[in-house]
């Protein structure tokens, strides 16, 4: 058994407008660039407490014998 897509000739594809795939990419970017600049904020603000919570500096030191 074979699957495959049917064919489809690019005069069959209707047209789009050309200036709404760029907006759209354009406002995609945007969103993602500004969520990811929020993350880094959110990480650089937390960052001391994080390593506090990870890192104690009050460790016992350690004694072989």
């Amino acid at each position: 058994m074979t699957l495959s897509a049917p064919a489809v000739s690019p005069a069959a594809i209707p047209a789009q407008s050309p200036n709404q795939p760029i907006a759209r990419l354009v406002i995609a970017t945007s969103v993602g660039n500004a969520l990811e600049w929020y993350d880094i904020a959110v990480y650089g603000y937390f960052a001391v407490y994080i390593s506090k919570a990870f890192f104690p500096t009050a460790i016992p030191p350690f004694r072989c014998c």
